[in-house]
């Protein structure tokens, strides 16, 4: 899956980015809502990660943003430190499909992208993560081809 994670805190940013990619899946951060909006704009994503206290803009607003001008389908999960009962009931009424409060467990955080990625229909998320073709494998976890053992 192809993730855009608005997050302001760059350690934050990093690990999330580290776990999400030893996954197999590819990100993009950005630490404000105006290079949100423009990455959202130049490119394409299957999934959204949101903190909600960014500069130049905020979680929420970039949501309801999302929901009425760009997609109304498109997987989101808020991941912030607010815990307050409201802002989560907030954010689930105004689209957000999942809620995640820092911080953050690895094993956890990688099950709730892979539900996503199974009710959004993503077919990138499977059980296989080798394929073998002789003379050629496929490792998807990884990333890598190999011909008769050697990586491409």
């Amino acid at each position: 899956m192809r993730v855009l994670i608005l997050e302001d805190d760059q350690d934050q940013a990093l690990l999330l980015q580290a776990w999400l990619t030893r996954d197999g899946h590819r990100c993009h951060i950005v630490e404000s809502g105006t290079a949100f909006l423009k990455a959202f704009g130049q490119e394409s994503f299957d999934l959204v990660m949101l903190d909600w206290m960014v500069p130049k803009g905020n979680g929420m607003e970039i949501l309801q943003s999302i929901r009425k001008h760009f997609n109304s389908t498109l997987p989101v999960v808020f991941v912030t430190q607010r815990q307050a009962e409201e802002g989560i009931v907030a954010a689930l009424e105004n689209g957000a499909d999942d809620y995640m409060v820092k911080p953050l467990r690895e094993a956890e955080t990688l099950a709730r992208v892979k539900a996503l990625a199974r009710r959004s229909g993503d077919q990138t998320v499977s059980t296989v993560e080798t394929l073998d073709y002789p003379p050629y494998t496929i490792d998807a976890s990884k990333h890598e081809v190999r011909i008769n053992g050697e990586l491409l």
